[in-house]
């Protein structure tokens, strides 16, 4: 039996057992994401996801239909985990996780087809008798996204899909200043890095349904990872990469700021960087995304559009430097599946490396909710992407260019019920000579690269 089966099983079999198995004089309800009264002030809130894809690529390392790049099969993930509150001031958190190929056994080495730790933190209130005053420690979920709902841009522990979503480490939090809260936090980064640093928010009172939400994060890490695309180990449509020198420290500074006017939801954020690529090479990389979303009430629908500038390394000569690429290893972006999203493949990492070519992006999205009771939506994006510096080695006498390429998605969801959504998803990749000249696969051609799948996910 695999894993896959044996942790979902024995969760729903300790799920059932738990409901029907009230304390004796007690009719103790149990439903999913429902609290256990565990006596006086105790409660026990048992959640967890199930996320399962069935994934058919092809074109990704090579966008050459007369070279075999097709990858086809099913993706897994699972969780289970518990919130515990002995009191209204303190929580404990502990799950666990699986993720692998769907029909995978554990193979010696690797953590795939294992289950593993994935939360075990604590979460502290009031702390020295303060109301404004809280920690968290341990091993924890870290999300510094701008908006809710949306990858985080810089600090993301699901950033490139890893089977343990949460970094080692502990955050402080100060609210007692109004609509003022300061974060200081300091994590061991999952490649041996440390990471450090404070986030400040301000969010100002406003009338109504009005909302301006203000941000600002300074961070300072070593041994930051640094990665390129792995020609020899990459193909069937999987990209795979291989480690480089890491960056001796990359310090980032970025201000974000989001604001909820009627109908429009206006974003941008910034960041420029400073720090080593080693004894000789400064870094100097820049970046920024700026974007508008109209959500209209009748009929539901939502238009967003977006630009986003990530800079690159514009020089290599031996003698340089500078680096002016802007790094992003933790990155949680996923707009666009095909280009963006690590889970179905994420080719703007082939963009970072030894040539850092950056990006340019318009980014293009639309929403339509098809009933009134929110069952049914229907929702397609665009991209259109450019490297940020000259591309030079071109095949077909083609000198130079920036062109890298487009993209259309198309995903159409039903919610079956509050805790249940199915997915049909698809997207078209066009490619232009720079992926051309970045692609892993010598014979790297122009024919599209596509994606369908569909999801099944559960949450509780």
């Amino acid at each position: 039996m695999s894993v896959c089966r044996v942790l979902v099983s024995v969760s729903l079999a300790a799920l059932a057992a738990a409901a029907d198995a009230p304390a004796p004089g007690e009719a103790r309800e149990f439903t999913p994401g429902k609290g256990m009264g565990l006596g006086q002030g105790r409660t026990v809130v048992i959640r967890g996801k199930l996320d399962l894809d069935v994934v058919n690529q092809g074109g990704y390392t090579a966008g050459n239909r007369e070279v075999s790049d097709h990858n086809g099969g099913g993706i897994g993930r699972a969780e289970l985990g518990a919130k515990i509150k002995p009191d209204e001031t303190s929580a404990v958190v502990v799950g666990v996780a699986w993720q692998g190929d769907l029909g995978q056994t554990p193979d010696n080495g690797t953590n795939k087809g294992y289950a593993v730790v994935n939360e075990a933190y604590a979460d502290l209130r009031d702390v020295l008798g303060f109301e404004s005053f809280g920690i968290k420690g341990g091993r924890m979920p870290v999300t510094w996204n701008l908006r809710p709902g949306h990858g985080a841009w810089l600090l993301d522990s699901t950033a490139n899909h890893p089977t343990i979503t949460s970094w080692d480490g502990g955050q402080m939090s100060f609210t007692g200043l109004e609509d003022f809260q300061i974060n200081p936090l300091v994590y061991a980064m999952p490649d041996a890095g440390t990471l450090f640093g404070a986030e400040a928010n301000w969010e100002p009172a406003f009338a109504g349904s009005n909302r301006v939400f203000i941000t600002g994060m300074a961070t300072w890490e070593n041994k930051t990872p640094r990665e390129q695309v792995d020609p020899l180990t990459s193909g069937d449509s999987i990209l795979r990469y291989t480690k480089l020198r890491p960056f001796d420290d990359v310090n980032t500074y970025s201000l974000g700021v989001t604001a909820t006017l009627g109908q429009f939801e206006l974003f941008a954020e910034g960041a420029t960087q400073r720090g080593k690529q080693d004894d000789w090479v400064d870094l100097g990389g820049r970046a920024m995304y700026a974007g508008v979303e109209w959500k209209i009430a009748s009929p539901r629908i939502t238009l967003g559009a977006q630009v986003v500038h990530q800079s690159g390394q514009d020089d290599y000569s031996a003698y340089n430097t500078n680096n002016g690429a802007f790094i992003a290893p933790w990155e949680g972006t996923r707009d666009l599946y095909i280009m963006e999203d690590e889970k179905y493949g994420e080719l703007t990492r082939t963009l970072q490396g030894t040539q850092a070519y950056g990006q340019r992006a318009l980014k293009l999205n639309a929403g339509w909710v098809l009933d009134e009771r929110n069952r049914f939506a229907l929702d397609g994006a665009y991209g259109f992407y450019r490297t940020a510096v000259t591309v030079t080695n071109l095949p077909r006498g083609v000198t130079a260019t920036q062109d890298f390429g487009q993209e259309f998605d198309l995903t159409f969801s039903y919610n079956y019920n509050f805790n249940t959504t199915l997915r049909l998803l698809g997207g078209i990749f066009l490619p232009k000579e720079g992926y051309t000249a970045t692609a892993p696969n010598a014979f790297a051609g122009d024919d599209y690269l596509y994606l369908m799948a569909g999801n099944v996910r559960v949450t509780f």
